[in-house]
C-alpha cells in the first residue's frame, strides 16, 4: 500500500474539511477530489483539441471562399457543365 504524506497545513485542513462535509474518509475525499480534477483536465484537453480542429476547418473554409469568390444566390452553380447554346452537357 502506498502512503501519501501531506506536509502542508492548509492542504491537510482543506482535505479534512472536504472529508467532514462529505462524510467520506480522508482517503476517499482525496481520491474523489483528485479524480474529479483529472477529469476536468481531460475535458480541457479535449476542448483544446476541438478548438484546434475548428480553427483548421475555418482556415480551409476561408481559403476556399477566397478562391471561389463571393456566393451569388442568383448564379446557377451548374452552368459551367452545360453548353449555353444547346443546353447539352459540355
Amino acid at each position: 500500500m502506498a502512503a501519501l504524506n501531506i506536509k502542508n497545513d492548509e492542504t491537510y485542513a482543506l482535505a479534512r474539511q472536504l472529508a467532514d462535509e462529505t462524510g467520506e474518509s480522508l482517503t476517499e475525499a482525496v481520491t474523489t477530489a483528485v479524480k474529479e480534477r483529472l477529469a476536468r483536465l481531460a475535458l480541457r484537453t479535449e476542448d483544446d483539441e476541438f478548438e484546434a480542429r475548428l480553427a483548421a476547418i475555418r482556415e480551409i473554409a476561408a481559403d476556399a471562399a477566397a478562391r471561389w469568390g463571393p456566393y451569388d444566390p442568383d448564379e446557377d452553380p451548374t452552368a459551367f457543365l452545360y453548353d449555353e447554346e444547346t443546353g447539352l452537357p459540355r
